[in-house]
């Protein structure tokens, strides 16, 4: 057994080490002489201690100290042992052990105190990363004092939350900031997006906030009636996760926004041009007919003229082509004849005239619901499934 170690001279030790060896071993300070003490089951339990309170920033570790008790006051301090393997195979051993922690390694910040001292040591600021941790061997405990206790699963429940809680409030930022950006750049069209808003934003909204309630309720229950940590997690995940699909759903309504600015759909516009034009020299590259030379350049000329500024006339166009390129890829080898595009070039100069949507096709559903009611009813390709289908 040795003897007690002496305080080694402070020169060289940063104010924050004098500090903790002053204050001595808590929650918040532990002291190892040894670093073979330094374990993933002390690392993962620093984290954890670290995570049950958001106002605390980090534990501290020090290691190469042993604990002192002045006999005159029985209050505990720390003094420098000094590390007999060296600094190198310290640092070596706590960045070994911190990469064993579990599900992601803790965060050490490994500072090198009193180098030039005879009994140098280690001052280990330890973070939590992706808490709950655990250790090598499953274990998920926290601090206690100066002991180590197992995490309660009321404890294991609010830390999950509030890491998930985390990651939702991050993208939810994200969305926020481009839901910011798309409107501040379509202010002109601000009656179109506060439609967009109320239909597409206001709900999912009143959705998550009630879902963020039934997660509330839902941990409560789960904390209280589980039968271990890992199922009070699980009721309260399946919440969470309903909240991050109203975070997509809101950041797909941003992106529909971007897709419906004037630029966007003008842009838009020009490309499908560019698509037609190449679909009709796909289909005709081979014919040399004067049919074929006069249908190109009357379908030129149309693909070449300007496209409109007003954001209806390009949402117009836009649904026109794209209407024309599905007709053709539905034909016989996904290809039209020249008898076609004679035909598309014909109906595009009179909608260019006088811009109209096409109206939908109505089959007659009373009919062949009369006529053969199962059938219509069992069969995914009847006519009224189809027309199901086009309505949802």
């Amino acid at each position: 057994m040795s003897e007690d170690p002496q305080p080694s001279r402070f020169m060289q030790v940063s104010p924050e080490a004098m500090r903790i060896l002053a204050v001595g071993e808590s929650d918040r300070y532990e002291f190892k002489r040894d670093i073979d003490a330094v374990t993933p089951k002390l690392l993962a339990a620093l984290a954890n201690w670290v995570s049950l309170d958001p106002t605390r920033d980090a534990a501290h570790l020090l290691v190469g100290v042993a604990e002192v008790e002045d006999k005159s006051t029985g209050l505990v301090y720390g003094v420098p042992f000094g590390l007999p393997k060296g600094l190198d195979r310290a640092v070596a051993r706590i960045q070994d052990m911190a990469s064993k922690t579990r599900p992601i390694p803790v965060d050490v910040h490994i500072v090198e105190e009193g180098v030039e001292e005879p009994k140098p040591f280690l001052r280990i600021e330890i973070r939590p990363t992706m808490a709950p941790h655990f250790d090598d061997e499953g274990r998920r405990q926290t601090r206690q004092g100066r002991s180590t206790r197992a995490l309660t699963d009321d404890e294991l429940l609010g830390i999950y939350l509030d890491r998930e809680a985390g990651s939702f409030a991050t993208r939810f930022r994200q969305t926020t900031t481009e839901l910011q950006s798309a409107v501040g750049s379509v202010g002109s069209q601000i009656d179109q997006i506060a439609d967009a808003i109320e239909k597409n934003i206001a709900d999912p909204i009143a959705r998550m906030t009630a879902t963020t309630v039934e997660a509330t309720d839902a941990a409560h229950y789960a904390a209280s009636s589980a039968d271990s940590a890992a199922t009070a997690a699980d009721w309260a995940s399946y919440e969470v996760q309903d909240v991050q699909r109203l975070v997509k759903d809101l950041h797909d309504v941003v992106e529909q926004i971007h897709d419906e600015e004037p630029q966007s759909l003008a842009s838009r516009v020009i490309r499908s041009r560019r698509q037609v034009w190449w679909a009709f020299t796909v289909d005709t590259f081979d014919h040399t007919s004067p049919r074929a030379t006069r249908i190109a350049e009357q379908l030129r000329d149309l693909l070449q003229g300007d496209v409109a500024i007003d954001a209806a006339r390009n949402a117009w166009e836009l649904c026109l082509w794209e209407d024309y390129l599905d007709s053709r890829k539905a034909r016989n080898k996904g290809r039209g004849t020249q008898k076609w595009w004679d035909g598309v070039v014909k109906e595009v100069r009179e909608l260019l005239e006088s811009p109209t949507y096409r109206p939908p096709t109505l089959p007659d559903l009373r009919t062949a619901l009369q006529t053969n009611i199962d059938q219509e009813v069992d069969d995914p390709e009847s006519v009224t499934n189809q027309f199901r289908a086009l309505i949802q």
